[in-house]
């Protein structure tokens, strides 16, 4: 299980690579890449099984398929870093993402604020959930799985591996 764990977490974190291999990449991108590349690193990685028992989502999902969104998406990730500085680099990276498989974002809203994001890596028989952010401290790292399982998927990936993406619990 930890090769396809890897496998998952680098099929991901090559996706988010690609996106700094442009002819003129700026520096705040390249540093926002390496940014949340070294999180990336540290997080742990866990098999999830989903709950037979689906969740009211406390929030409208919306899939990151246009700029408006991109930047919704770009402001939420830059809520897990601390230091303005980081904040600035990870906004630059993710504004500047090109839409492609394997990897989906998704921006949640909730009276028209956003409040939720996360990206969905799928390859094959394996699915991540990973770069979670909620605004909102009373639902878990499993809730949050368990809307983006019940919302998008459900059946469709019921056989699939699936994997999330813990930072919560390491020492960031």
């Amino acid at each position: 299980m930890a090769d396809e764990i890897s496998l998952i977490v680098e099929t991901k974190n090559e996706w988010l690579r690609h996106q700094i291999e442009v002819e003129f990449p700026t520096k705040a991108s390249l540093k926002g890449y390496h940014l949340q590349l070294e999180r990336s690193l540290k997080c742990e990685v866990i098999a999830w099984t989903p709950s037979e028992q689906p969740c009211l989502c406390p929030f409208e999902l919306f899939p990151v398929n246009f700029h408006r969104l991109t930047v919704y998406f770009a402001i939420m990730q830059s809520k897990r870093f601390a230091l303005p500085e980081e904040q600035e680099s990870i906004i630059e990276f993710y504004t500047q993402i090109i839409y492609s498989e394997p990897c989906q974002l998704y921006v949640g809203f909730r009276e028209q604020e956003p409040v939720f994001a996360c990206m969905v890596t799928k390859t094959g028989n394996q699915v991540l959930f990973s770069n979670f952010v909620s605004v909102d401290p009373t639902y878990s790292l499993s809730d949050n799985a368990q809307f983006i399982y019940d919302f998008l998927f459900g059946p469709e990936i019921a056989d699939c591996s699936i994997y999330i993406e813990d930072c919560d619990s390491s020492d960031l």
